[in-house]
């Protein structure tokens, strides 16, 4: 655990001025001398000038003015005047100053100092000195010296205490997507609370069978719902029955239906009262059957129409049986992206009554795309069944926060009866290593947390809270606490802190609301956003700014808030590669490359890692819960040289601003593929009169597919967004760029290149690639292992004048390692070890190289609304180029610089 340096302390009458060492490890300081002890030594007088700025300038002789294209600081110099005394021997005159001479020899060595009565220490590192000593005999006789000078040429920026940068919560915004599907709702029918009667006479349930009259119509779920990861509903056909399954209904004049008979199988559109038939087919079914009705609704480009598709499944004693004949329709584009993803679902009968459910699990369950990491349920017995939601309209996400929000988590309680429900990472019951629950270092430890949350239709007496269970090793549930009220009617942010049990070695925050007066609180709403929870034992910190550094799937958008100082600074990355051994890599070697970058400059961070949907003709999506984001966009049947857009494509030029390596990751059956080409294109789009070309079409950057047969990430570059200047009379609000991939893979069979997600990785203020390599000797269980590779700049600033520091790298839950240095998900540097790669394609045990900048920079000058953010992408790849989908986890840690004494 790091030790804090201890503060000056405020009542203090003179000022403060040492010599000594820090130690980064654990911020930890060591005196050598005290320049100003009130004893032995006297600071008369003091200068610390801030440093010289140099700037560099070009012009043109034919233009007025000047150009300033660089600026940088010069060392600074600090000058003391002492004052030497002593009150007992000659000697002791001369040993003072033999202990001066030797602390100013071991350079570079830290200055830290003080004003009087202030409340932080400030510390410069000096890299040379001169001094001046007056020999005077009068002086010595009198045991005292006057006139000592020491002129300290120091680096320019003032070092302040070691600070981290932690949020342990895995997708703490809500933002990311899942792979397998988030369930969102999972009602077993015991009641008929969690339904709304929209038309005719009201149904029943028996035996957990809900049954709905004929001409009857129900509503149930969340209006958030847009894209459904899957909507599953046990159903029986009799003679006569059309069952009408509404993924969003409107209105009567405006849904989207999946519709089953007898005989038919389709998806409706209707827009404005209009009909659009746009798929269908004509399976079989016979009375008095049970099937299953199985729709998934991809998520899509902004402005485009969704895909969807249904199947019909026989019934087997409760479970999926086999698919009907003909019972498979999709995916197929709906009509429009609008009336597609606009309202709540809905059933209905027509013909005869419609029977769904029965006493088996999830015979109507529905679950989404995200948001990655979290699970959604209740924690106790309500008597309805409540819908959680992945709120993405950023009208309804927390508004204060340093970027704009695109996610929170939401909670539509049930229409009747007593409502409860909660969003939380780990429900317990296996082991949770690998798993988003968050590690303890030790029991005792001290979390603090934060939560924004807001409340809609909630009675008096309802509930709404924050709490944290308790779980050890094995996750055996142990206790719960921390209960605390976060029930307000606008977005308020919230805070505290809990401190954990005995034997505690996991939590997970739960985001909770109920009301056990039946009714009192129907139809409310509840979200939750920015949620942070952070170690103060292990960091030493009792507050924390906003981070997003944890998340399910990489590419992942980083970012961090609060930076304090004048100056960039060099910092200790931690990042994290979790193997799953005995999953296809055991007794193998393996090669994990982290790659890290960070922005040099801030804006809307959402577009930065994506979805890529394939747009040639007929390419349809695909379920993949082991894919970024649970899908794939599958190549077309009519080429094998598909295109794709990415989520983001029509992101303005202030957004994209910056210097990138384009990464996909993509799929091709191809003996031979030969190149994927990233392309952008700019539009303007003017008033009234549409989109519009801005006539330049950019191919920078060109890349030979490395593999067939696998999933691949690729990775083209170095490419400048925007790719040309959008001129002085331009509105550049209104000037997008859209971007895409094209594969090149003559040689594969149509229909068989994949597409799954992007990430536009920043390389103009830093880029960290870190490839950590494992001899196959080491793989020989089962286990989680945690890589956490450390690539440590605060080294560099507090030892100047060194190399580049070696990267180092702990490894936990691996059986033939000699010792386990760090067993959970949670980074230790202190017992790292430097390693050097030996062969970087036959590694002999562990290696860990650096092949891009030697340590991450963070700039605390760069502003976003009026708060200090910056912006990283990390994409996480085992072996280079399998393109396995792994989770990233990142820990920051830096020094910051002033410009002033603090």
């Amino acid at each position: 655990m790091p030790t804090p340096i201890v503060t000056p302390s405020p009542t203090a009458t003179a000022s403060t001025w040492q010599i000594g060492t820090y130690n980064a490890v654990n911020d930890s300081w060591t005196l050598a001398l005290d320049l100003n002890d009130r004893a032995t030594w006297f600071v008369k007088s003091y200068d610390v000038p801030q440093p010289e700025k140099v700037v560099s300038r070009s012009g043109n002789p034919r233009t007025q003015g000047e150009r300033i294209t660089n600026t940088r600081y010069k060392n600074r110099y600090i000058t003391l005047t002492l004052l030497l005394r002593s009150t007992t021997t000659l000697a002791a005159i001369d040993t003072a100053i033999h202990n001066l001479e030797a602390a100013l020899s071991n350079t570079p060595f830290m200055l830290r100092f003080a004003e009087a009565q202030a409340a932080q220490y400030s510390y410069a590192i000096v890299k040379s000195w001169v001094h001046s000593i007056p020999q005077d005999s009068l002086q010595r006789l009198a045991k005292v010296k006057t006139g000592i000078t020491l002129v300290l040429e120091c680096e320019p920026g003032l070092l302040g205490d070691k600070l981290y940068l932690d949020n342990l919560v895995v997708n703490p915004g809500f933002e990311a997507p899942s792979g397998p599907g988030v369930q969102a709702f999972n009602d077993p029918l015991a009641t008929i609370n969690s339904y709304t009667l929209v038309a005719g006479s009201a149904p029943t349930v028996a035996a957990n069978v809900m049954t709905i009259p004929a001409a009857a119509q129900v509503a149930f779920g969340s209006p958030a719902w847009g894209a459904l990861n899957i909507w599953q509903i046990r159903f029986k056909w009799v003679t006569g029955l059309t069952a009408n399954f509404f993924a969003h209904y409107t209105d009567n004049s405006n849904f989207l239906l999946v519709q089953v008979t007898g005989t038919s199988l389709s998806i409706d559109h209707r827009i404005g009262g209009v009909d659009h038939t746009i798929v269908s087919s004509a399976p079989t079914l016979t009375n008095g059957n049970f099937y299953w009705m199985v729709f998934t609704q991809f998520p899509t480009v902004a402005g485009t129409a969704p895909n969807v598709q249904a199947t019909v499944y026989n019934d087997s004693a409760g479970t999926f049986g086999a698919v009907v004949t003909n019972g498979v329709v999709g995916p197929v584009a709906t009509f429009d992206a609008v009336t597609a993803l606009a309202g709540r679902p809905n059933i209905s009968a027509s013909g005869a009554a419609l029977q769904v459910g029965g006493a088996f699990s999830a015979v109507h369950l529905v679950s989404l795309f995200g948001p990655g990491a979290w699970m959604f349920g209740p924690i106790g017995s309500p008597s309805s069944i409540s819908s959680g939601a992945w709120e993405q309209n950023s009208a309804n996400t927390y508004p204060n926060g340093p970027v704009t929000s695109y996610g929170a988590a939401r909670i539509d309680l049930a229409p009747a009866g007593t409502v409860e429900g909660g969003w939380f990472l780990f429900a317990g019951g296996a082991s949770p290593s690998g798993t988003s629950a968050i590690p303890i270092q030790a029991a005792g430890n001290v979390i603090g947390w934060s939560v924004a949350s807001k409340q809609a239709g909630l009675s008096v007496g309802a509930i709404c809270e924050i709490l944290f269970n308790e779980y050890n090793t094995s996750g055996t549930f142990l206790r719960s606490g921390g209960n605390t009220t976060v029930k307000g009617t606008s977005w308020t942010q919230y805070s505290g802190t809990y401190t954990t049990g005995a034997n505690c070695a996991y939590i997970s925050p739960i985001l909770h609301v109920s009301d056990s007066t039946p009714g009192a609180s129907a139809n409310g709403t509840v979200w939750f956003d920015n949620v942070q929870v952070y170690n103060q034992t292990t960091t030493g910190q009792t507050s924390m700014p906003y981070c997003e550094l944890r998340f399910t799937q990489s590419p992942a958008r980083l970012l961090v808030s609060g930076l304090v100082g004048d100056m960039p600074t060099p910092a200790q990355a931690a990042t994290c590669a979790v193997i799953a051994l005995g999953n296809g890599v055991s007794n193998s070697a393996m090669t994990v490359n982290i790659l890290l970058g960070r922005r040099n400059t801030v804006s809307d961070p959402w577009p930065l890692a994506g979805n890529i949907l394939l747009t040639s003709p007929n390419c349809p999506p695909t379920l993949d819960s082991s894919s970024y984001g649970g899908w794939y966009s599958q190549g077309a049947t009519a080429t094998a040289n598909p295109s794709g857009n990415l989520d983001n494509y029509a992101s303005a030029f202030s957004v994209l601003q910056g210097i990138y390596y384009a990464v996909t990751r993509f799929y091709s059956t191809s003996v031979n593929p030969t190149k994927t080409t990233y392309q952008i294109q700019a539009n303007e789009t003017t008033t009234g009169l549409g989109p519009g070309n801005a006539g330049i079409v950019a191919t920078p950057s060109i890349q030979a597919i490395k593999a067939s047969n696998t999933w691949t990430h690729g990775v083209v570059g170095p490419i400048t967004l925007p790719p040309f200047n959008g001129g002085a009379v331009r509105d550049l609000t209104r000037i997008s760029v859209q971007s895409g991939f094209s594969w090149n893979d003559a040689g594969a069979p149509v229909g068989t290149m994949r597409a799954n997600c992007y990430a536009f990785l920043p390389v103009d203020a830093s880029l960290i690639n870190l490839v950590c390599g494992v001899a196959a000797s080491m793989y020989t269980g089962p286990n989680s292992v945690f890589q956490w590779l450390y690539l440590d700049g605060i080294a560099i600033l507090v030892t100047p004048n060194t190399l580049p520091p070696v990267p180092t790298l702990n490894i936990g839950n691996m059986t033939n390692f000699p010792t386990t240095l760090n067993g959970v998900a949670i980074p230790s540097a202190a017992t790292a070890v430097g390693t050097v790669p030996t062969n970087p394609n036959n590694f002999v045990e562990l290696s860990l190289a650096s092949l891009a900048d030697p340590y991450l920079t963070l700039d605390p000058q760069l502003k976003q609304n009026g708060a200090t953010v910056n912006e990283l992408v990390c994409v996480t790849a085992d072996n280079g180029v399998l393109g396995a989908v792994m989770p990233v986890l990142c820990q920051l840690a830096y020094i910051p610089r002033y410009l002033d004494p603090r």
